[in-house]
């Protein structure tokens, strides 16, 4: 419909560099912000969030690419660093980090007593696989009940002939922009599809598009990864974008373009 319509599309998700990474993106406000709201959401959960006495949170992050390191990052730092260096003078706990990868996830033996100790348990995950949780909504009643669950990936469940696409995390439902906050008593755990099972639920952040969550810093980082681009694009006609051009952006735009896509399909 694009071609018929003579529209000259790029797609901003396809405009990488030529090593693959991704040039217009904004993966720190996606970590941050999910954390952030994670915090938010344990400081209701927990009496003790902020009393000097209390021992260290736990966070057990799943996924450990730039979305899992970045919210590492983020974790320590309570997803706000104000925060944090607000507790650190108050001599309050910090925060314990593990990142766990398949060969915990795999061991459900192991993955009990990881879980049963963490205060917040974060899907950093890009699965191979999405038709299969990672964590059963059975282990999601190992965790404490105090405990956030914070879905970073916020895939949705996608429903065909049979479920196609799943969460990693069975059981929890989706948010967004409006709404991204599900106490365990939520209505929203009960209009999962069917084959979902929801016995077990605990407080969950969800959210389609966490940048958002704070548009004028994200519109701000897209506009400084834009401009240069748009500046390149004043250069040259849409149609001379070529992978064999000397200027890196201009290869790069033409990764997003529609013939490009077309050509590998």
């Amino acid at each position: 419909m694009l071609a018929q319509l003579g529209l000259h599309a790029i797609s901003m998700d396809s405009v990488v560099n030529d090593s693959g990474r991704r040039l217009i993106e904004n993966l720190h406000g996606t970590s941050w912000n999910a954390i952030w709201a994670g915090f938010q959401a344990l400081r209701k959960n927990y009496p003790a969030f902020d009393t000097p006495n209390r021992r260290p949170l736990r966070v057990v992050i799943m996924g450990h690419g730039a979305v899992g390191s970045l919210a590492v990052d983020a974790a320590l730092k309570y997803g706000d660093e104000e925060l944090s260096r607000d507790f650190l003078a108050r001599g309050i706990s910090g925060v314990l980090v593990e990142v766990i990868g398949r060969n915990i996830t795999a061991n459900y033996g192991a993955l009990r007593e990881v879980l049963r100790e963490a205060d917040m348990l974060v899907d950093a995950t890009f699965r191979s696989n999405p038709t299969q949780y990672i964590i059963p909504n059975e282990l999601v009643g190992v965790l404490p009940a105090h405990a956030v669950i914070v879905d970073i990936t916020a895939d949705p469940y996608i429903e065909g002939a049979e479920m196609t696409q799943v969460k990693g995390i069975e059981g929890i439902p989706s948010g967004n922009l409006d709404e991204y906050e599900f106490r365990s008593d939520h209505p929203a755990f009960d209009q999962l599809p069917p084959a979902v099972q929801v016995q077990h639920r605990r407080r969950t952040i969800s959210c389609y598009s966490w940048p958002g969550l704070k548009p004028v810093e994200c519109m701000q980082r897209y506009g400084q990864q834009l401009a240069p681009m748009f500046r390149a694009l004043a250069k040259v006609p849409y149609q001379a974008l070529s992978p064999e051009s000397a200027d890196y952006l201009e290869r790069a735009l033409y990764r997003g373009t529609l013939r490009h896509y077309e050509l590998n399909l």
